[in-house]
C-alpha cells in the first residue's frame, strides 16, 4: 500500500512536471509565432497583383529607376557561413556600383523584360574575420582601389510574371561564388548566395574557402555610397562608369593572371627539389599529386 501511494505521487510529479514543461513548449511555439509574423510582411494574406509587391508599392520600381539613372547601387550585408571546422559566422559589407546597363528589347514581345550588367565592388567591414575563418582572400582585397573599388562583378536581371518579381543574379568575374535575390520593387531584399570548391584554385586558404551565406540587399543612393567610401559623389556617374570599371578589371585580372604563374613557379621548384628522391617514395606521390593542380592551373592561364 505504502509503495502504490509513493508510485502515486511521484507519477503525478513527474505528470505536473511534463504539463510544466508543454506549457512552456506552446509558450516558446507562439513567441516563435510572433517572431515569424513580425518578420515576414503580409503574412496570411492574399498574394498581391502581379506588379505590386507585399507592401503595396510598385514591384518595377528599382527596375525603372535604373532605366531612369542608367545605374544604381547596393550595399550588401553579408552573413556567412564558411567550410572550416569550428569556425563562427562572418558578416561582410559589400558595396556596389553597376551601370553600362543593356536592356532587353521586351517591348517587342521578342524577350521578357530585363537587363544586364557590370559592377564594381568593395568591401568596407568583415574581411579579417573572413580570413580568420578560411576564406581565401583574393587578390583584389589587396589591390590599390580605382575611385573607392577593388573588384568586378556581372549581373543579370529578368522579371518572372509567375513570381511578381525580377530574378536576379550577380557572380564576381575572378571567382566562383554566386549571389542570387528577388527584386520586388522594395528598397531592401533578401539573398542567398554560395562559393563552392575550386579545384586547383593556387590562392591561399582556397581548401577552406567554400562558403553559404544569407544576406540584405539595399538599394542606395550614389550620395549615400559616396560617403560610405569617402569619394566624391559628382564622380558616380554613367559617364565615368565604364574608365572606373576598365581599370578595376584589368588590375584585378592583371593580379590572378600573375597569382596562377606565381603558383605554378612554386609547385615547379617543389618538383625540382624531389627529382632526387626515389619516384617510388614521397617525391613519386608529389609529383602525382601536383600534377592535376598544374593541369588546373595551366588551364586558367589560357583562360578556360
Amino acid at each position: 500500500m505504502f509503495i502504490n501511494v509513493i508510485s502515486l505521487a511521484i507519477a503525478l510529479t513527474a505528470a505536473s512536471g511534463f504539463m510544466e514543461v508543454s506549457a512552456q513548449n506552446v509558450t516558446d511555439a507562439l513567441d516563435i509565432v510572433e517572431q515569424i509574423e513580425a518578420a515576414i510582411p503580409g503574412l496570411g494574406s492574399p498574394p498581391p497583383v502581379i506588379g505590386k509587391n507585399v507592401d503595396g508599392g510598385n514591384v518595377y520600381e528599382n527596375f525603372l529607376s535604373i532605366r531612369s539613372e542608367g545605374q544604381f547601387f547596393l550595399r550588401n550585408k553579408r552573413q556567412l557561413e564558411y567550410e572550416k571546422p569550428l569556425t563562427s559566422l562572418v558578416t561582410l559589407d559589400v558595396i556596389r556600383w553597376c551601370s553600362d546597363v543593356e536592356f532587353t528589347d521586351y517591348e517587342s514581345g521578342n524577350m521578357p523584360m530585363g537587363f544586364t550588367a557590370k559592377c564594381v565592388n568593395t568591401v568596407v567591414a568583415g574581411v579579417s574575420e573572413a580570413q580568420e575563418a578560411g576564406a581565401q582572400m583574393t587578390t583584389a582585397l589587396y589591390l590599390e582601389p580605382v575611385a573607392g573599388f577593388k573588384g568586378t562583378n556581372l549581373v543579370s536581371s529578368v522579371f518572372i510574371p509567375q513570381a511578381n518579381a525580377f530574378d536576379m543574379v550577380l557572380h564576381t568575374s575572378t571567382d566562383n561564388w554566386v549571389l542570387r535575390w528577388w527584386d520586388d520593387g522594395r528598397p531592401v531584399q533578401p539573398v542567398m548566395g554560395y562559393e563552392v570548391h575550386d579545384e586547383g584554385d593556387p590562392t591561399p586558404n582556397a581548401g577552406t574557402s567554400s562558403w553559404v551565406g544569407v544576406a540584405n540587399n539595399e538599394w542606395v543612393s550614389a550620395q549615400a555610397t559616396s560617403e560610405l567610401i569617402m569619394v566624391d559623389a559628382a564622380e558616380l556617374t554613367p559617364a565615368n562608369f565604364a574608365n572606373v570599371y576598365e581599370q578595376v578589371w584589368e588590375k584585378q585580372h592583371a593580379a590572378a593572371q600573375q597569382k596562377i604563374e606565381d603558383a605554378m613557379a612554386e609547385n615547379h621548384e617543389n618538383i625540382g627539389s624531389e627529382d632526387n628522391k626515389d619516384s617510388s617514395g614521397a617525391g613519386g606521390r608529389m609529383l602525382t599529386s601536383l600534377t592535376p593542380s598544374l593541369f588546373a592551373f595551366t588551364l586558367n592561364a589560357l583562360g578556360f
